[in-house]
């Protein structure tokens, strides 16, 4: 096996638990969103529009983040793809700690 090849693939594979905290995060977004189309036509608070919005920065960061990895992957850019995967677990480090507890 190529050093490129394997290094790729270890990539992939640390790429995969961000991937899934993402996952978590979209299936949230869609349990809050679907609670403020039943809250629809009443008097909403502030506040509860702020998980909607972390929800939604999280998402959207790993998602960049992991694009990004993958990219720089193709190219063989190893460093800026070590520090994109970096930043993909940075954000997906509260579900991930949450899932380690779950155990």
């Amino acid at each position: 096996m190529s050093p490129r090849l394997a290094i790729a693939l270890l990539v992939a594979l640390a790429a995969l638990p961000p991937a899934y905290a993402a996952f978590v995060f979209a299936w949230r977004l869609t349990d809050v969103l679907a609670l403020a189309v039943r809250l629809m036509g009443q008097d909403v608070p502030g506040e509860f529009w702020l998980p909607v919005a972390s929800l939604t920065v999280r998402l959207i960061g790993i998602s960049v983040a992991l694009f990004v990895v993958g990219r720089m992957a193709k190219k063989a850019r190893w460093p800026i793809a070590g520090l994109a995967l970096l930043g993909a677990w940075g954000i997906a480090a509260p579900v991930l700690m949450l899932l380690a507890d779950l155990r």
